[in-house]
């Protein structure tokens, strides 16, 4: 009988899998081939993680993979599951590349960026807007972005929940639920501050994401500096937290002290993945979405064979994963692809 993996390793399992969207170098890939072969109870949490994908084949023809996964994760964050569960559906949504396939007739492209905020939400409460009509052959789905009366920008998802006070001399946002980024503007007269729960966040002028978790906080900066101090314990001091400093603050006020870690680039950018923008494809032709890629990307695509950019293909994926988007048409659909010193990608059959 195949061993019952813990949680613990579930989520490992589930973190590698959020980790492969990006690519994994060879390194990389040894170190996971590895952690699967020491224990049947690893290799056993592997094969669960992507066990879903099993699930897509009934729906992926009509370009619907995308939608059945945010739902089932907008599901499991209202009802609170466990974080090992948060992670392994984030990988999935992440990971949509491996959803596309060859589609029917290519309908007319349409490019949209966010749609109208939704109405009817209450004073200093952020509520996402409904989705965009599906009709489209690409969207181009970004994080919501609302500019504060003071200048300051924030950024959140799709199943945030914002409060904003701000006063004459303090700049206040509460938190309630979700993950946001927020670039402050200076003001040393009214300081900027993020409450999750008790976990308070104080900053002057800075940027720096917070998750709010069912028991702690989550707190990356991504410039300047600031201090995260629990309010819920009374001998509590405020704790710095430098540049690419990340810090999981929990609300109970009798937890031990958080280490406060330092990122590197490539952690950083992992921590901030749901940032990134994604392309919704539904039916689209390879030459089409080729554009739209080398417009965000900075990139130009030549595609040398006709038949070639009609390809049509369905699914989600992250719009800066350039390099994992062509591994995909290589692996998939025997293409060949080569850069150019002039960051131009020659795309052709093999």
């Amino acid at each position: 009988m195949q061993p019952m993996p813990s949680n613990a390793v579930l989520e490992t399992a589930a973190r590698w899998l959020a980790r492969s969207d990006a690519g994994l170098d060879p390194a990389a890939q040894a170190e996971l081939q590895a952690w699967i072969e020491a224990d049947p109870a690893h290799a056993a949490a592997w094969a669960a993680v992507q066990a879903p994908w099993s699930k897509l084949d009934a729906v992926r023809s009509a370009g619907l993979a995308e939608d059945m996964i945010d739902g089932l994760a907008a599901r499991a964050r209202r009802r609170r599951r466990q974080w090992t569960w948060f992670w392994a559906a984030a990988a999935v949504v992440t990971l949509g590349l491996a959803v596309m396939h060859f589609g029917g007739s290519p309908e007319t492209p349409q490019l949209a960026g966010n749609p109208p905020e939704r109405a009817g939400a209450a004073a200093g409460e952020f509520v996402l807007p409904d989705p965009a009509p599906a009709a489209a052959a690409i969207m181009i789905h970004r994080p919501s972005q609302r500019l504060l009366e003071d200048g300051s920008v924030v950024e959140f998802d799709d199943q945030t929940l914002l409060e904003v006070d701000f006063s004459a001399d303090r700049r206040e946002v509460r938190l309630i639920h979700g993950v946001a980024h927020f670039t402050v503007r200076p003001d040393a007269a009214r300081p900027f501050v993020v409450l999750a729960g008790p976990v308070q966040i104080r900053a002057v002028g800075t940027a720096f994401a917070v998750e709010r978790a069912t028991q702690a906080a989550e707190v990356v900066v991504t410039e300047g500096r600031v201090e995260v101090l629990n309010q819920a314990d009374a001998a509590a001091v405020p704790r710095p937290l430098p540049v690419r400093g990340r810090v999981v603050m929990p609300y109970a006020a009798d937890a031990d002290l958080p280490p406060v870690e330092i990122l590197s680039e490539e952690m950083l950018a992992q921590r901030l993945h749901w940032r990134a923008p994604r392309l919704q494809l539904r039916a689209a032709p390879l030459g089409e979405i080729a554009v739209v890629l080398g417009e965000l990307n900075g990139l130009r695509f030549v595609i040398e064979d006709g038949t070639l950019a009609a390809l049509t293909l369905s699914g989600r994926f992250r719009a800066d994963n350039v390099e994992g988007f062509v591994r995909m048409l290589e692996t998939n659909y025997g293409v060949k692809a080569e850069k150019t010193a002039t960051d131009v990608v020659l795309l052709r059959r093999r």
